[in-house]
């Protein structure tokens, strides 16, 4: 089954520049001591200690940007010498294990982020996918569901327990999690093929034509939508639709032949042979020959009286599958 990618998240909260909307923060802040200095703001210790973290937070992220995992490495852990429990610094250090496939270790981080910051999501996201990625399913999707439900409006947690169910088999608990993603995300339309695909998958055409409709609003997913859409729509007895749709899939991928298939065969059952040769000649110029459409168009032209061009799609058939060479024989018979 495919499907996006994993991806770590990390919060990446920068100190926000002067005069700027604040970013998240994962610490708490303190009260003011009593003392004041005349002409000087009051401080304390521990603000001053927060915003020391988060300079050395900034300048890791920055050499983690250009590529510098070490010294990025060195300044996350200079910073949490100096705060042991500062959430985002614990992440992006993870991250960056992570990333070296340091899975161990960064699970403790991932552990320690999400015990200091009981409102973070991407920790508990970051260890479903190291979950995941050591066949620990169960573990992971309990997980995500954790992280859903700190945050349940944030898309990328409830995208990817609904891939993880859906590869595990969990089809109906798949279906509610990919509509929640896109009520969280309405343009993710990722989670919308896979959501018409699996409704497709467990017969509700229905819905899936939704689904699928929505789903080719992106470019990189309209042909594989427009051909599974026409599939839906041939399921219910609609083929003047599927048509529509496989004429759309084959406009957005020339060289699907997946799409150029399907509009051969819709031909054929419509009895328009001249349809159905002109899409044969273009799945042929990809260099592909269907054994099964050049035996309906052999057995179909034979029907018409048309021997000679039975016989030539017999050949290619038998070609392509040698085991419908019975059925060229008959036709060399009867010629």
């Amino acid at each position: 089954m495919s499907a996006q990618s994993a991806r770590v998240i990390t919060l990446n909260q920068k100190p926000a520049a002067s005069g700027s909307t604040p970013g998240i923060r994962y610490v708490t802040p303190l009260s003011p001591e009593s003392f004041q200095i005349e002409g000087v703001a009051p401080s304390t210790a521990a603000e001053r200690t927060t915003t020391a973290v988060e300079s050395l937070l900034a300048e890791a992220l920055d050499a983690l940007e250009k590529g510098n995992t070490q010294e990025s490495a060195r300044l996350l852990e200079q910073s949490l010498r100096n705060s042991p429990n500062h959430t985002e610094t614990l992440l992006a250090l993870g991250y960056l294990l992570h990333q070296e496939g340091r899975f161990d270790d960064a699970s403790d981080l991932y552990r320690r982020a999400a015990l200091s910051d009981s409102a973070a999501w991407q920790p508990r996201y970051n260890q479903a996918l190291i979950l995941e990625a050591q066949g620990e399913t169960a573990e992971a999707i309990a997980m995500l569901t954790h992280a859903c439900a700190i945050s349940p409006n944030e898309p990328a947690p409830l995208y990817r327990l609904a891939w993880l169910l859906e590869a595990s088999g969990c089809d109906s608990e798949a279906v509610y999690w990919y509509k929640r993603t896109t009520v969280a995300a309405p343009n993710m339309f990722e989670a919308w093929l896979r959501l018409g695909l699996l409704q497709m998958r467990m017969g509700d055409c229905a819905e899936a034509i939704d689904s699928l409709h929505r789903a080719m609003g992106d470019s990189a997913h309209l042909a594989l939508a427009a051909y599974n859409l026409g599939l839906c729509h041939l399921n219910l007895a609609q083929p003047e639709l599927a048509q529509q749709a496989f004429e759309a899939a084959c406009s957005a991928e020339p060289n699907a032949t997946d799409s150029l298939l399907a509009l051969a065969a819709l031909a054929l059952a419509q009895g328009d042979l001249d349809a159905a040769e002109r899409h044969d000649r273009a799945v042929r110029a990809l260099g592909v020959v269907s054994a099964p459409l050049s035996l309906r168009l052999a057995q179909a032209w034979q029907a018409c009286g048309e021997n000679e061009l039975a016989r030539l799609h017999y050949r290619r058939a038998v070609q392509a599958d040698p085991s419908l060479a019975l059925g060229y024989f008959g036709v060399q018979s009867h010629s």
